[in-house]
């Protein structure tokens, strides 16, 4: 399964991949999808092979994630995967695009898991999308709040 989330923000691009990459306050907008916490796993600056655990609650269900940042490029581009408690397989990437005065963040995530009901995607997948809908609206607004 795989959803994509794109929104304008109106900051720099540096300014929002400070942000995107400040894995520890992702509780404080990803409201939706159920994050509860984000633990470091590792001391020092995060760049790629930082690992991280981000606990999560959905539908009721609590799990962890066991991720590793795979891409760090300041300003352009962030993505980690990682292993769900539950045996997903998950890939999170975030692209930003400088659009005249604003950035716009192309999000990506993709889960897999062999034992997936394939009846049940589409309606797991719509759940997903919303809730990155919502996420990344509070995200914004977050960003756009503190520009001035």
């Amino acid at each position: 399964m795989r959803i994509e989330q794109s929104v304008p923000i109106g900051r720099s691009p540096d300014d929002v991949f400070r942000h995107i990459v400040d894995i520890e306050r992702y509780p404080e907008w990803q409201v939706a999808a159920g994050i509860r916490r984000v633990a470091r796993q590792d001391e020092g600056p995060l760049g790629v092979g930082s690992r991280f655990d981000v606990e999560r609650v959905t539908q009721g269900m609590a799990g962890t994630i066991d991720c590793v940042v795979t891409v760090f490029e300041p300003g352009r581009r962030f993505a980690f995967q990682g292993q769900d408690s539950a045996g997903f397989d998950v890939v999170v990437e975030a692209v930003l695009v400088p659009d005249g005065p604003a950035t716009r963040v192309d999000w990506s995530m993709e889960i897999s898991n062999h034992r997936f009901n394939r009846f049940l995607q589409p309606i797991i997948t719509g759940q997903m999308r919303r809730a990155a809908a919502i996420d990344f609206e509070n995200f914004r607004r977050r960003l756009e709040a503190v520009a001035g």
